[in-house]
């Protein structure tokens, strides 16, 4: 089952479900070893809007789940209680693959929009002697909608066998240079791919691209409000983590999977503290809700998420 988080409350519009996420990321966090949070706090931020906002509550970060996080629902919403949504067969597929082979691989998964059964997918990846490779193959017969490619470095790639989960072609937007966020910043980064600061992206690209198409939007309707930010806060800093390997020229996908692939590496590493639990591996999802009235000039939603 995937797990997501709802609000008794109305929705909101997506211009504050943006601000909460932009608010959520102005936390300071303090990582302690292996991305552990030992402490949330948040700074003051400053808002100009021609509407007044009541309140907007601060959350904390936290590992990935063991299941993939589930909807768009999720995305920006805070003070929220745990529901569970049933898994597409693809969703369930993968989740049994990275339950049977928990050291061996990491996904980045380019996800339909696809309807939801009613009941829960039953999943048979084989024997339990089945190979990696057996597996895959298995779950391809089931899937023909997706295939499934497994790289270097132990990522298996998930993507639509006809059409694509990505019709902007964000995550072929290319960088410039991109180097590799510290083990504990990686779930910040890719959850927060949709953010408009470049100062805070190690993919500042895709942060411009994102922020025009904002600002674009924002002028044909008459709508100039923009939420002013700081600095990006903590160790997390871009600017203060510039190191090699040096990545040039890469898409928005190949930083998602080298992200993902060095998660798996900290996680198969010698451990620095014995007593310490060691770091689960972190995959990737991306989809696209397409919505002709998103207030963000894109047509839609896009949505990044660990697992």
């Amino acid at each position: 089952m995937w797990r997501f988080h709802t609000n008794n409350a109305a929705p909101r519009p997506e211009w504050t479900q943006r601000l909460a996420r932009q608010l959520f990321r102005r936390c300071l966090i303090v990582w302690g070893r292996f991305g552990m949070r030992l402490q949330t706090r948040c700074l003051p931020l400053t808002v100009k809007r021609t509407v007044l906002i009541a309140s907007l509550g601060c959350v904390g970060l936290s590992q990935p789940s063991t299941t993939m996080a589930g909807s768009i629902q999720a995305s920006g919403q805070s003070g929220a209680h745990p529901a569970a949504v049933v898994s597409t067969p693809m969703e369930a597929a993968v989740d049994a693959l990275r339950a049977r082979f928990p050291d061996q691989i990491v996904v980045g998964f380019e996800e339909l929009w696809d309807a939801r059964p009613l009941t829960e997918p039953q999943v048979d990846l084989g024997p339990p002697d089945s190979s990696l490779k057996q597996v895959i193959d298995r779950i391809r017969r089931a899937n023909p909608q997706y295939k499934l490619d497994l790289l270097e470095g132990g990522l298996v790639h998930v993507y639509p066998a006809h059409g694509t989960a990505d019709p902007l072609g964000l995550l072929d937007i290319k960088l410039r240079e991109f180097f590799l966020p510290p083990f504990g910043c990686i779930p910040q980064q890719i959850n927060g791919m949709d953010s408009l600061s470049a100062n805070w992206s190690y993919t500042p690209e895709l942060s411009e691209y994102l922020s025009r198409k904002q600002l674009e939007w924002n002028l044909r309707h008459g709508s100039p409000a923009v939420g002013v930010i700081g600095e990006f806060m903590g160790d997390c800093q871009p600017s203060q983590q510039r190191r090699d390997p040096i990545h040039l020229n890469i898409t928005v996908r190949e930083a998602l999977n080298l992200m993902a692939i060095r998660s798996l590496q900290a996680a198969l590493g010698p451990a620095n503290d014995p007593h310490s639990a060691r770091p689960k591996p972190i995959s990737w999802k991306y989809r696209f809700r397409r919505d002709l009235r998103a207030d963000n000039g894109l047509g839609g939603v896009p949505v990044f998420q660990t697992f």
